[in-house]
């Protein structure tokens, strides 16, 4: 209860308030000492334990502005020799052998192919339902409880060779097909240029292009690595992928439809969306933890942006895990994102609804304790 902290309580105070008001505001009494100290890893470091550590947040964490949550899915997802029951446990390991043992706390969700989880496990099927945002509920439900009940994913894999697999150009001519069988997917090679942003669709009934009801699309690298995949990015429960390759060369596209239950025809293309840079590419650095750059940008109502800030992922920087929020004129956070780029860049897609200045706000992700140079630009995408 940090406004507890803001408003001057102490520990003796606070053992008052809570017995003349806690109690009934029905306030949370627990804090996650483990959690704090697995993102505050310099903490750590020091040899506090559970113990001092909230001792710790109350004196200076909370002034500090420091995080307190660890992501134990990203943690477990990382380390897959780890099989943990619960999240608790998973940060627990951490605090007690993973930091030590020098343990990646860090996974790129997006390369998970998701709509081959919800297939796989027709309870979830069932339990989650037939919502237009199929894919996120999915990617909820394994980061906070699949990943822990142990249940697997089975990948979609692109074909071994890419004889007879047809070509797909990348002048927006879509190709017409189908998928006549459920569980059906249809795989395009399309070769792409390093440092390129392409736009890739897969549309049917939302937009009148085919019958098939729910597309589904996923890019895979040349080496058959799930790169991007998307659900309901573009008109009613069409798929769009925008992506940006840090290699040039063949990439393989597989046209599906979510949770492989859907059959029908579609339209599947490839196209570089005409662009007018608004904000020229910036570079700065974030010297030290928990250092934040905010940069102002006039942006048009009705107009569609792409906000890319990118560091280690693409050679643009030295930020390993750049983290991007725009902020309208008072201050209010509109968007943010975390990993939604090439790696763990971020990217966002932003159209305003009303003309003005925006903040651009540029930090690290996590506990907000890296550091680095980065990237910033703005796109208008056509």
């Amino acid at each position: 209860n940090t406004d507890l902290l803001r408003a001057g309580l102490n520990t003796s105070s606070a053992v008052q308030h809570y017995l003349s008001f806690g109690y009934r505001e029905q306030r949370s009494t627990s804090f996650d000492s483990s959690s704090y100290l697995a993102a505050n890893t310099d903490l750590l470091r020091a040899g506090l334990n559970t113990s001092s550590a909230v001792q710790h947040y109350i004196s200076f964490g909370y002034q500090e502005q420091r995080s307190t949550s660890f992501d134990a899915a990203s943690y477990m997802a990382a380390n897959t020799d780890l099989n943990f029951s619960s999240a608790s446990l998973a940060v627990q390991h951490y605090v007690s052998f993973g930091y030590r043992e020098q343990r990646s706390t860090s996974f790129d969700f997006s390369t998970v192919d998701i709509a081959s989880y919800f297939a796989f496990y027709t309870d979830l099927q069932s339990a989650l339902g037939g919502g237009t945002d199929r894919y996120h509920t999915a990617l909820d439900h394994y980061r906070n409880y699949g990943i822990f009940e142990g249940r697997r994913i089975v990948p979609i894999q692109p074909a071994s060779t890419a004889t007879g697999i047809p070509t797909l150009s990348t002048t927006g001519t879509p190709l017409t097909a189908a998928l006549s069988v459920v569980g059906e997917t249809d795989m395009y090679a399309v070769t792409l240029q390093r440092g390129v942003l392409y736009t890739l669709r897969e549309t049917g009934a939302s937009t009148s292009t085919g019958t098939l009801n729910d597309p589904y699309l996923r890019l895979f690298d040349s080496n058959r690595n799930l790169v991007a995949q998307d659900d309901d990015g573009g008109v009613g429960r069409d798929a769009l992928i925008q992506y940006r390759p840090t290699q040039t060369g063949t990439y393989y596209v597989s046209a599906g439809s979510f949770g492989s239950s859907g059959t029908g025809t579609y339209q599947v293309s490839a196209s570089q969306p005409s662009q007018t840079e608004v904000f020229p590419p910036v570079s700065d650095t974030l010297s030290f933890p928990y250092e934040r750059d905010s940069f102002n940008v006039a942006l048009t109502q009705g107009t569609r942006y792409q906000i890319d800030l990118e560091g280690a992922a693409t050679n643009r920087g030295t930020l390993t895990d750049p983290y991007l929020r725009i902020l309208d004129s008072h201050g209010l956070q509109l968007r943010y994102d975390d990993d939604s780029g090439v790696g763990l860049n971020s990217e966002l897609t932003f159209t305003p609804t009303t003309s003005g200045t925006y903040t651009l706000q540029v930090a690290s992700a996590g506990s907000g304790y890296g550091y680095g140079s980065y990237t910033l630009s703005v796109t208008q995408l056509g």
